[in-house]
């Protein structure tokens, strides 16, 4: 276990050791004692089951107490939480000073920065701590030296103490300290050198020479810790230095770890659950105390003392508690003396760098990086008042594979001012910096708390994630939990790094630069066909320095080598993930020379360099294929070159690619082996063909059919970034691909197999007929019986997809046989269990088809029966209740639920009852309808554990009744069945004294009973009479017969004797009654006071106690505890947060996602809150403040304006202490602390103690912004905000949550006595194009075949029987803790809802990749939808009992099925006009006010409530106005777009969508204006260009067309300006009527480099390329790329810009809102660079020769002159221009 190390000689020593002791003379003042001590290397082997082992063999004979040890954990906790508050943790800036004052609400920035409220004692003398020594007794005549030397000791981890071999974690150090002692000065040093943790193998260990050979992987870096610690009678000072410190973490090293923790699984540990014993025959019988170990009960009554009972603190503790009074007295005396002891700990740490890793073995590679960067922390007063402050640099990166660099996570932050003027490859690294500081936060410190934490974040938090950062999370998370459950992956031993050969013929590889050969010696090696060979990367400059993005994009990494293919050599450059064509030399065809293909592709974090012909071939037939090789031409002799296995690729050999001058690839199907001769064959000419139909002869006589498929793919120039060559994907497919999308197994004539236990045959179809691409199949039985089917038909790669599907399938689980009605089309379903397929004879994909049902009896004739009303089908998914009557008056209720299948061509549409019982219970039940006493039907049985369905007669007057079936019949009270409650039933049985019964309704589910076992908790209430001669008589309301009696000293369950009258409990003591409910309270009874109750949740059961002792009550009900403060709490405040979504495979960003901090607002203290003001107070103080900061400007030096008075509204006055702060002083002469501040975007307040928690969260506003160039909506999601409610706060919160959590020690339940959601009104617009980018981003990269549709899912669903389904929509997952909520409320949700189809169109491929987006396209397919309103009801619970589970899920189903309710709105909304019905929905809009904005009010308070409704009142004028505008506007909006449409023309509609971007008002009646011109010459100009470019483009047929198309845009262009101009217009004025806010995008689009790097966003290059893509309607975006641009003039704004083909001039149109050119020069203009003049401060741009300038007047310029702010500004246009030669381009 331990010993000296496997390196050391075994006759060394262990330890040497020397004491030395000097007494003092002449030469020496004091006397001197000195210890040498030098431990040799050793280790320590350790393994966690055997230590686990040895704690079980010592610690088994001890006694346990458990219930003793519960009390004195609680008493001590409990202790500590009552003593008072002697400390605050707090965290600020280490460069700042801290205030510390005992009152919270005086601290702010100023005085935390510029004043010290606490003094530090001067440093004492030599003499005067010698003197201090003296008078404490110490000994100071002798001086102590220690000093000890540790080498290297290991301690070693192992993960199997049985293996010899195992492996193992080493933590390794070498250790030194020093110590200097005289009298109590005290000065310590220690060193810790190579501290470093690694994982090896055992074995390796023992025999490893070399030190490096040991390490399998190095998880921690070697790092070096300095401590010096000074002590003294004054002081205490301790200085921790630590190196950088860095972090690997593999998958290799986790799998090491979890291997070691799963170690002690075999020691098992059991566990036991104790549960209060019920006597189950007695159970509503009153008990004695004796009978009990109840906390809550008497002293005299129970083995818990008077002390325990009352104060919670037992009488063996007693000696505990003295002890702690002592210490107590001793911590006040040292409190109360003058000698205060400085204490101050400084830990200081360069770098915390953590990394994710991948790779096995020592061949890993970083992927994510973590860097704290400057990380301080001061620590003081660590003994009295501890204050705790911190800095931290944060910046966190992605590695980005394919571009071979890093990607920020977490972005730097970025000054302003720097970042205005930096191009792309000059960014500064300056880190987020999270400030944790105790002035700047937005809520006062509660001064009741023992430890507060606040962090800080005043700077943007950026996170940005790309598409490859998606993929790598996704492809962690799968790596990870495949290490964490031992499944390793099957790549383990593959290089990170690899070469492969698959030209044909043996390369040469020489001269690496940057890369080196794994496992081979060499600089050059020979590598043959169809070879590989690995490589590494030698210096990983993340290896051990410190991570920053920045400069990591700009270094430039070199990894290059030389190819040699027969005489050719060839400089291949690897540092992209992209396809390089290089030309090797001519061959027969004279149009394609010999091209070899450089393809580095990725695949399970392996990187893979392919070097191979140009062509590669995939089969996606069902049989193998065979290459051929026709030498001479004659393909009679033809060979086979290599045979294609199915779903395989191959790489054509260069040899053979180019052997002919025509260029063919000769195909066989394999159906033999090598020495067969050829059948048949085809060729394809891979230069000349694209897609073609070939067929073969098989040896059988039969044909094959294949359709063969090119794929042209663009690829850059060798080591340039011209994307100008191209490789081809040549796809093999059969002519015909079947999917069978049916539950049932088909066969390929088709068949289908065992439906209704019968064959059907399907009649022929031929798909050469020009058909439909969805039509009816008709199958046939041996009987006659016809049968239909749904067949589409696709094209995949030109070859036909045919998916074979059923629009619907019913699931029967009524038990009954149905009628099911589809428009005239009627079906029979019967009762079984499988699906049954339904097809319409007619498929309409436009129509909305309705669906009807009716039941059918044994005892009725199913014409007999009334058909329930009609359902839509064609919907995404609903669930409802159909009502089915019959003659006899009787209802038969079935819940219908709709979904749509995975694969979106299919409804799965399941019939179930509305009512079903569940009996849980251990015994045979029966149960019976009654209505008016009267029992219907007969009884049903019920067996245990079984789910059947119950149809009552009469739903809203139907009671039911249950009883015992072998028990005599046992009978219990009616009880509803409709209503959602919870009841133990009394049965009047001895063994089983009662049931309990839970009812679950809602208006989509139906109703489910479900009868269980007495369990404790079932019972609603547990009466205990506390009082020592007095009994209590109680019974239910309305049953003052059936009356009982506790007699004193006794406890009793109750239940309700009549579940259908009051649920309440009448009490009478003494004499005195009063009536009681079961909700928490507490009170009394009688005049006097004498007799007190409370009820309480005691774990599940509710308690009501009666005591005449207030102190049991008070610690029975929590009042106490409810009283204590929290002492421990933690406040994050981040003012801001964003979040980007970058595809950087397209370079675009999709999606920024914010939380803002809100506007400056003046908030006053609450308690221990900053609480913003009402609208009309706000603006009231903020221009007051206005003034005074005027008074200020005037009056620098007037000290009486901080005394100065202000009076405003409702006579109060204001004093502004400084520039944040001030005192309000109210009517009643009060004064309030108030701040003027912008509240935190994101703010928590969690507090804790232990016996209850809060959390207070807090999100100020969420917008989401669509960052894409085309789109209608630049704002997809965000709150809607209205300036008329000016009596509600300043700032509401978009999102608020507030919870209050009580923990009783003494059980696991929770109790929440306060949950509350608020969610504000927010609107939700989305485009088609945006819904096609998101699902390109998420789209994972992977080869492309033939779609596959998974039906797991549907398959899982229709196989479930009901009794399954039921039971898990009921039951909890076991073990579930249970949670109990005084109230949760979750807010009503209000969404405005608006769609649009613009935007790119989904690709095939994207669509059959997610067939549910192609349903949900097509069901919207049909106009616009414009702010059409969904009302979601709010969720709210009172006194209720809830599992997490069952929570979520009720919740989920609450907002999920309204929802899908109201979404036939949205199909409503679908009008070609626009929503007429919006004028209508405006007025009711008003009329909503009235109901919604009181709830809003009164979150607060009452004197909201009334103010909520004088709102209301504004609200209903301001909606009549605005609702018909609006309505008009969308009216008008759509013709526009059809108008749009129309034209034919992509291009004109995204510029329309461009010139309809919202600005203000003033500007949008200009742009309005501007359509109308441009679409008249939009016209004109189309007439002449439009013919002009489809003749470019398609020839003959392309003039047609675009003649048409000119013509057309003649009539529709102006007459489109003119409709825009109106619906503008109209806008305007609704948003005027009805005060809403014109929203906007947080920020400009990203810009991404033509290099593809996704750098740290920098607002000025993002504002540059906006300008390009505006300029021209978007002309130049088309064709250049932007480098850089600066601001030159002001008024009116003026830029110069440099894109990658020219210089231009731009300034704004500040009316319109629009970008012109002023004056263009191309590159290939410049006579030379431009020129600066630092004496003009102009930058001189000259042009080879003159030109003609100007539009009205013309003029000849020779160049240009243009101003500057500052040569560094200059220099960034100069250095953009160098980068470009003069032929335009780089």
């Amino acid at each position: 276990m331990m010993d000296k190390h496997f390196s050391v000689d075994p006759s060394n020593h262990v330890l040497i050791a020397s004491f030395e002791f000097k007494p003092k003379n002449k030469q020496r003042d004091i006397a001197l004692r000195q210890f040498n001590a030098q431990l040799e290397s050793l280790y320590i082997c350790i393994s966690l089951d055997y230590l686990m082992t040895l704690q079980d063999f010592f610690l088994s004979g001890l006694p346990i107490g458990s219930n003793v040890a519960d009390k004195d954990k609680y008493l001590h906790v409990t202790k500590e939480d009552k003593q008072t508050s002697k400390a605050i943790t707090n965290i600020y800036p280490s460069d700042q000073s801290l205030g510390v004052s005992r009152s919270p609400s005086t601290i702010d920035r100023q005085k935390s920065r510029n004043s010290v409220q606490f003094s530090l004692p001067k440093t004492p003398s030599k003499n005067e701590k010698s003197a201090a020594s003296r008078s404490h007794g110490v000994e100071v005549d002798i001086e102590t030296r220690v000093e000890v030397f540790v080498k290297n000791p290991e301690i070693i981890l192992l993960e199997d103490q049985h293996k010899a071999d195992s492996n193992c974690l080493v933590l390794d150090m070498a250790a030194q300290m020093k110590m200097f002692n005289t009298g109590d000065d005290t000065k310590m040093y220690v060193w810790v050198k190579d501290l470093t943790v690694y994982s090896s193998n055992l074995a390796k260990l023992k025999i490893a020479n070399d030190n490096l050979s040991k390490i399998r992987y190095r998880i921690l870096q070697p790092a070096k810790v300095d401590l010096i610690m000074i002590s003294d009678s004054y002081q205490q000072k301790i200085d921790v230095r630590v190196s950088d410190i860095i972090v690997s973490i593999a998958p290799a090293a986790v799998r090491t770890v979890i291997n070691v923790i799963n170690s002690i699984g075999a020691l098992q540990v059991s566990t036991t659950k104790e549960m209060e014993k019920v006597n189950a025959v007695s159970l509503f019988d009153p008990k004695p105390f004796k009978d009990s170990s109840f906390w809550f009960i008497g002293p005299e009554h129970n083995t818990m003392d008077i002390l325990q009972a009352v104060t919670g603190d037992s009488s063996e503790q007693k000696e505990v508690i003295e002890q702690e009074k002592k210490i107590k007295e001793i911590e006040e005396k040292l409190e109360s003396q003058p000698t205060v002891m400085v204490q101050q700990l400084i830990l200081v740490c360069d770098t915390i760098e953590v990394k994710l890793e991948v790779g096995f073995g020592s061949s890993t590679k970083s992927v994510i990086a973590m860097c704290l960067s400057n990380l301080t922390a001061d620590l003081k007063n660590w003994s009295s008042v501890m204050l705790l402050s911190s800095t931290v640099s944060v910046e966190m990166a992605l590695f980005n594979e394919r571009m071979l660099t890093w990607e920020p996570l977490i972005e730097p932050y970025l000054e302003s001012k720097s970042a205005t003027l930096v191009s792309n490859d000059q960014n500064d690294s300056t880190a987020i910096q999270t400030n944790e500081q105790k002035s700047d936060i937005n809520q006062p410190l509660p001064s009741s708390a023992k430890q507060i934490i606040i962090v800080r974040a005043d700077q943007l938090l950026s996170l940005t994630l790309t598409k490859t950062g998606l993929d790598l999370l996704e492809h962690l998370s799968a790596l990870f939990n495949d290490v964490y459950n031992q499944r390793l992956p099957l790549c383990e031993d593959e290089p990170l790094l690899s070469i492969y050969n698959a030209t044909g013929v043996e390369v040469y590889l020489d001269n690496l630069d940057g890369l080196e050969f794994a496992e081979i010696k060499k600089k050059s090696y020979a590598l043959k066909n169809n070879e590989s060979v690995a490589l590494t990367v030698p210096h990983d400059r993340l290896s051990m320095a410190r991570l920053s993005v920045i400069e990591e994009q700009n270094h430039h990494r070199r990894q290059e080598l030389s190819i040699k293919i027969g005489n050719d050599v060839k400089t291949v450059s690897l540092t992209h993930t992209w396809q390089q064509v290089y030309d090797i030399g001519l061959s027969p065809n004279s149009q394609w020379p010999v091209q070899m293909l450089c393809d580095v592709q990725l695949n399970n974090d392996r990187r893979r360099i392919v070097f191979s012909s140009i062509v590669k071939i995939y089969n996606s037939t069902s049989v193998p294929l065979s290459i051929l090789h026709a030498e001479a031409g004659e393909i009679k002799n033809a060979k086979r070159v290599t045979k294609i296995d199915v779903n395989q690729e191959y790489y054509m050999p260069m040899w053979l690619l180019y052997v002919h001058s025509h260029s063919p690839i000769f195909f066989a199907i394999d159906e033999g082996g090598d020495n067969e001769p050829v059948n048949d064959f085809f060729s394809f000419d891979w230069t000349a063909e694209s897609t073609t139909n070939r067929k073969l002869k098989l040896k059988n006589g039969s044909e094959a059919h294949f359709v063969i498929y090119k794929e042209v793919h663009n690829a850059y120039s060798e080591n340039t970034d011209q994307n100008d060559k191209e490789s081809f994907s040549i796809y093999v497919h059969p002519a015909l691909h079947l999917t069978n999308l049916l539950p049932l197994d088909v066969q390929c004539t088709i068949n289908i197999l065992n439906y209704s236990k019968l064959k059907w045959i399907s009649e022929p179809i031929n798909l050469q007929e020009e058909q439909k691409n969805e039509d009816i199949i008709k199958f046939h039985d041996q009987s006659g019986n016809t049968l239909n089917m749904a067949l589409r038909v696709e094209t995949f790669h030109k070859s036909y997809r045919i998916l074979l599907y059923a629009p619907y399938w019913i699931l029967n689980r009524t038990s009954f046989d149905l009628d099911f009605q589809i428009e005239n089309q009627q079906t029979d379903i019967p009762n079984v269990e499988t699906p049954f397929l339904i097809c319409p004879e007619k498929i309409d994909t436009n129509s909305n088809k309705k669906a009807q049902i009716r039941v059918r009896t044994a005892q009725l004739d199913h014409a007999d029966t009334n058909w329930c009303e009609k359902f839509s089908l064609d919907v995404i998914k609903s669930t409802g209740v159909a009502i089915c009557k019959i003659p006899d008056n009787k209802t038969y209720m079935l819940c219908v639920e709709i979904v749509t299948s995975s694969f979106g061509m299919s409804k799965i549409i399941t019939l179930s009852p509305s009512m079903i019982i569940i009996n849980n219970s251990t015994i045979e039940l029966e149960v019976i309808e009654t209505v008016d006493d009267k029992e219907q039907d007969k009884w049903g049985p019920l067996n245990p554990g079984g789910v059947v369905p119950f149809w009552p007669h009469s739903m809203e007057k139907g009671l039911m009744r249950v009883r015992y079936t072998e028990r005599n019949h046992v009978l219990s009270q009616p009880f509803i069945m409709n209503q959602k409650h919870r009841t133990l039933l009394r049965m009047e049985d001895k063994d089983r004294p009662a049931i309990n019964v839970e009812v679950t309704a809602t208006d989509f589910n139906g109703v489910r009973l479900i009868f269980s076992d007495y369990k404790i908790g079932d019972a609603p209430i547990m009466i205990v009479n506390c009082l020592k001669n007095d009994s209590i008589t109680f019974h239910q309301t309305e049953e003052e017969s059936k009356s009982q009696v506790l007699p004193p000293l006794n406890y009793v369950y109750y239940t309700w004797v009549d579940p259908m009258k009051p649920r309440s409990l009448i009490s009478s003591v003494q004499g005195n009654t009063t009536s009681l409910d079961l909700t928490p309270q507490c009170g009394f009874i009688g005049e006097h006071h004498q007799i007190n109750y409370t009820s309480f949740i005691d774990g599940v059961q509710t308690v009501l106690l009666f005591a005449d002792n207030t102190n049991i009550i008070e610690q029975a009900s929590g009042v106490l505890t409810l009283a204590e403060s929290m002492g421990q709490r933690i406040q994050i405040g981040i003012h801001d947060i964003g979040i980007s979504i970058v595809d950087d495979i397209k370079h675009e960003e999709l999606l920024y996602i914010s939380m803002n901090k809100s506007k400056v607002v003046w908030t006053e203290q609450r308690k221990s809150r900053w609480r913003p003001f009402n609208s009309d107070l706000n603006h009231a103080l903020e221009e007051t403040y206005k003034v005074h900061q005027d008074k200020k400007i005037t009056n620098p030096d007037d000290l009486e304006l901080r005394k100065q008075k202000y009076s405003i509204m409702e006579n109060r006055q204001v004093i502004f202490i400084d520039d944040n702060t001030g005192d309000l002083i109210n009517q009643r002469g009060r004064t309030i602390k108030v701040r003027r501040q912008a509240l935190d975007g994101l703010w928590i307040d969690y507090a804790w103690s232990v016996t209850k928690a809060a959390l207070h969260v807090r999100i100020n506003r969420v917008q989401i912004d669509n960052q894409l160039d085309y789109t209608i909506f630049p704002v997809i999601l965000y709150p809607i905000t209205s300036k008329i409610t000016e009596t509600d706060t300043a700032e509401k919160p978009f999102i608020e949550l507030s919870i209050y959590e009580t923990k009783g020690v003494r059980s696991n339940i929770m109790q929440f006595k306060y949950f509350k959601l608020l969610i504000q009104e927010f609107a939700v617009c989305v485009d088609q194009g945006l819904i096609v980018s998101i699902l390109s981003f998420i789209k994972s990269e992977k080869p492309v075949t033939a779609p596959v549709i998974n039906m797991d899912t549907d398959l899982e669903l229709i196989n479930k029987p009901l009794s399954t389904i039921i039971k898990e929509q009921t039951n909890s997952p076991s073990g579930e803790k249970e949670m109990y909520f005084d109230q949760i409320h979750l807010s009503p949700l209000k969404i405005h809802v608006s769609f649009s189809m613009h935007g790119a169109n989904p690709s095939e491929e994207l669509l059959a990749e997610y067939p549910f987006a192609r349903f949900l396209l097509k069901t919207l397919n049909v106009a616009e939808v414009q702010d059409v309103i969904l009302r979601l009801g709010y969720y709210e619970r009172k006194q209720d009992r809830q599992t997490f589970s069952r929570l979520t899920s009720e919740v989920g189903s609450h907002y999920q099925n309204q929802f899908m309710k109201q979404i036939h709105v949205l199909v409503l909304g679908l009008d070609v006009l626009g929503n007429p019905f919006g004028v209508i929905r405006g007025l009711a809009q008003g009329v909503e006010s009235l109901f919604y904005e009181p709830y809003k009010g009164a979150v607060e308070g009452p004197f909201e409530f009334a103010e909520g409704v004088v709102t209301g009142v504004k609200t209903l004028f301001g909606s009549a106005v605005g609702g018909a505008a609006g309505a008009f506007s969308k009216i008008t909006g759509v013709l526009g777009k059809g108008l749009a449409t129309l034209t034919f023309d992509e291009e004109y509609k995204q510029n329309r969508i461009r010139r309809k971007e919202p600005t203000n008002n003033t500007q949008d009646i200009a742009v309005g204006g501007k359509n109308i011109v441009m679409g008249f010459l939009d016209g004109v100009t189309g007439v002449v260009k439009k013919p002009v470019e489809g003749a470019k483009q398609g020839g003959a047929s392309g003039f047609v067309k675009g003649l048409g198309k000119g013509f057309i845009g003649l009539v529709t262009r102006p007459t489109g300006g003119i409709v825009d101009f109106a619906s503008t217009s109209l806008d305007m004025i609704k948003r005027a009527a009805t005060n809403e806010e014109l929203v906007r995008r947080v920020r400009y689009p990203r810009h991404i480099g033509k290099d593809g790097l996704v750098r740290p966003y920098i607002a000025h290059e993002a504002m540059g390329f906006y300008i390009l893509n505006r300029l021209d309607s978007g002309k130049y975006s088309k064709t250049d790329t932007y480098i850089a641009h600066i601001n030159c003039c002001e008024a009116p704004p003026g830029w110069l810009m440099a894109t990658s083909k020219r210089i231009l001039f731009i300034t704004e149109i500040s009316f319109l809102g629009q970008y012109q050119i002023d004056w263009q020069f191309e590159y290939s203009d410049l006579k030379d660079e431009p020129i600066i003049k630092p004496n003009l401060q102009q930058i001189q741009i000259l042009i080879k020769e003159a030109k003609n300038m100007g539009t009205i007047r013309t003029y000849k310029t020779y160049g240009k002159m243009v101003k500057y702010r500052s040569v560094t500004e200059a220099k960034v246009i100069d250095h953009a221009d160098s980068e470009y030669d003069h032929e335009g381009g780089p």
